[in-house]
């Protein structure tokens, strides 16, 4: 015993009881009840004595095996079983209710997972579960864990004919997907389009509700691709050539956040108010584009831009060029209207609960420029210069359309 103090962590070296012939699962659980026994004997009697009893104990206790041997060394009991009769097993996987497109990632996982079991129960007569199925259970829950994390799996026997059926079945367990709120978001196509495809993308993904939070995160990577493709596959996305990126943050309100770009068209329609200036009045906007890829990476786009001043109707147009040497960056040259001004054009472009920077300079040299943050897919407010005006800088604020 004082060899097991300083062995530490080899517990089963130390126990009183050790059981071979079982599986190691079934073995433990042996052990376990023997050592219990073992526990309650009388100080008084002999190792001997004590093996004999357990001897007597395990025949009773533990049906479908028998012991074939006892042997007694350095104080410790080791018993050893073999099965009467081996049974001859068949698992089967039984699949929960979901939809198709979930139940292909399921039957991904559970792949090989009967043979797995099916390799614990060999040589175990099915009379052991009477006293071994709370083992098999958590062997086979241990199985899963990683594999199928969130579902608790439960176990049925079944007699037939020529074998003895085990089947696996499964529920979830909580936490679960309660929701799922998607945030679709374009810097080129108009809000009143893209807000449409929002119950779209909460029909698609009305599957995942109900299942578990962590199967579900598991599979965040085929979530993005389900819904990317659902995306995609509209028809206003189709026909503009949209791409979109997604994002999945499963938690029990699960969000999912995707960007929609087209890459064929650019269309903005927008309202702003000032505060701060008396030189600017309330305005609504339209910007239409015509994208192209000269070369490989290099995004170019001939637009129009239409501002309307709601004190006097007064309408400025903008004709130009603009290209993307890199991500969200744009380089670009206009000529507004009416006075056939030309100004140079700089735009750093930013997403949902993100920053945004544009500039602009006249052939005078005069700037004009706004740092914003966009606050929702509809909101974003901005610091607005522009050296023309008297209160050259105010505060801006934007509403997408």
């Amino acid at each position: 015993m004082i060899l097991c103090f300083f062995l530490g962590g080899a517990e089963a070296a130390c126990e009183p009881v050790a059981v071979s012939g079982p599986p190691e699962w079934l073995a433990s659980a042996a052990q376990e009840a023997l050592s219990a026994v073992w526990q309650e004997m009388s100080p008084r009697y002999s190792v001997e004595q004590k093996a004999e009893m357990l001897s007597l104990v395990a025949g009773r206790l533990f049906e479908g095996y028998e012991v074939s041997s006892v042997e007694v060394q350095a104080g410790r009991v080791h018993l050893f079983l073999t099965p009467k009769a081996a049974s001859d097993w068949q698992v089967r996987i039984v699949r929960p209710q979901m939809s198709q497109s979930l139940l292909s990632w399921f039957e991904e996982d559970v792949k090989g997972v009967d043979s797995s079991v099916l390799t614990l129960l060999e040589g175990v007569p099915v009379e052991a579960l009477r006293w071994g199925d709370r083992a098999l259970r958590e062997e086979v829950a241990r199985l899963l864990e990683e594999r199928l994390p969130g579902w608790e799996p439960h176990l049925l026997v079944k007699a037939e004919e020529k074998a003895v059926s085990l089947e696996v079945s499964f529920s979830p367990s909580p936490p679960l997907v309660l929701f799922v709120e998607p945030r679709i978001f374009s810097r080129s196509l108009p809000v009143f389009l893209v807000s449409g495809l929002r119950e779209d993308v909460i029909e698609t993904l009305s599957p995942i509700v109900g299942m578990p939070l962590e199967w579900v995160s598991l599979h965040a990577g085929e979530v993005e691709a389900w819904a990317k493709k659902s995306l995609e596959e509209e028809r206003i996305i189709s026909e503009a050539r949209g791409v979109a990126d997604v994002r999945f943050k499963p938690e029990r309100l699960s969000r999912l956040e995707a960007e929609v770009e087209s890459s064929r068209y650019t269309v903005w329609v927008w309202a702003a108010a000032y505060a701060g200036t008396d030189d600017r009045y309330p305005e609504v906007g339209l910007h239409l584009g015509r994208k192209a890829q000269p070369f490989s990476g290099w995004d170019a786009e001939l637009y129009g831009e239409w501002v309307l001043e709601a004190n006097d109707a007064d309408l400025e147009s903008r004709w130009g060029l603009r290209w993307s040497p890199w991500l969200r960056i744009w380089l670009g040259y206009e000529v507004a209207y009416p006075g056939e001004e030309g100004w140079a054009r700089l735009w750093l472009e930013g997403g949902v609960k993100k920053p945004y920077f544009w500039w602009r300079r006249n052939d005078d040299g005069q700037d004009n420029w706004g740092l914003g943050y966009r606050i929702t897919e509809h909101i974003a407010i901005e610091l607005h210069y522009d050296e023309r005006d008297d209160d050259s800088l105010s505060l801006r604020a934007l509403g997408n359309l």
